[in-house]
């Protein structure tokens, strides 16, 4: 996985574990709110729902861990 600041971090997983627990285990190992980021793989938002399986992954692909965007009043916005 690949941070917008180019931070990359490996991580092994079970192809039918949702995308969901990577997330939470990434934002976990650095310290980031969950609710504030989100998944990406080749320009296209990944659901926590989806799993390497559903999104044809291979062994190095690399996924980007993206930030969501706020308001002025501190609200996420898609």
């Amino acid at each position: 996985m690949q941070s917008a600041e180019r931070d990359v971090v490996v991580f092994r997983i079970r192809r039918q574990m949702p995308m969901g627990k990577l997330k939470d285990a990434y934002c976990s190992h650095m310290g980031m709110s969950k609710e504030l980021t989100y998944l990406s793989f080749d320009g296209q938002r990944i659901n926590d729902n989806e799993t390497a399986i559903t999104l044809e992954l291979l062994e190095d692909d690399m996924l980007e861990v993206l930030m969501k965007r706020q308001n002025d009043a501190g609200d996420s916005i898609e």
